[in-house]
């Protein structure tokens, strides 16, 4: 079947492990670099890796529109990457990174300015110059994800501190 899939019109690749239900988590984390092996690697315009770890340095997917990835561990200097990206890159359109644990999070509010905080989440907004277009900055109240996505400015809480 996948000789029959033509690369070059490939667009995106999601990867998650698919469960049984007898299937026991044995502790061992699954890691999946090999992807940037592929031929189509630098084509794709959206990357999804869940349920398998990426341990390779996160600049290595900036070129992919959206990319949704599992890292071991996030730290604030990936967030300001991925924010720096973001806001300079003309092809970025989404970040989704899930972490199992965040390298000095005690730092997260001191570099990334005041969060509004939400129902189930805390946000940061950095507005893009002469645009209405906006930088989302989310991270979830469970803390096991950041989220960076471009929005209006008008969907913003008036309360909340935009930089």
């Amino acid at each position: 079947m996948i000789h029959l899939i033509d690369m070059n019109q490939l667009r995106g690749i999601v990867i998650s492990e698919a469960y049984a239900e007898n299937d026991e988590d044995d502790g061992k984390q699954l890691v999946l670099n090999e992807i940037v092996e592929l031929d189509v690697f630098n084509c794709i315009q959206e990357l999804c890796i869940m349920d398998f770890k990426v341990t390779l340095p996160l600049e290595t997917f900036f070129h992919i529109p959206y990319l949704t990835v599992s890292v071991p561990t996030i730290t604030i200097e990936d967030v300001l990457l991925i924010k720096k990206n973001m806001l300079t890159s003309p092809t970025a359109k989404s970040r989704k990174v899930y972490y199992d644990s965040i390298k000095d999070a005690d730092m997260l509010h001191n570099t990334l300015g005041h969060a509004h905080r939400g129902y189930n989440q805390v946000s940061w907004y950095f507005k893009l110059p002469e645009s209405d277009q906006t930088l989302e900055i989310c991270g979830g109240n469970d803390g096991d994800c950041f989220s960076f996505k471009w929005i209006n400015a008008s969907r913003i809480s008036t309360d909340a501190v935009v930089y």
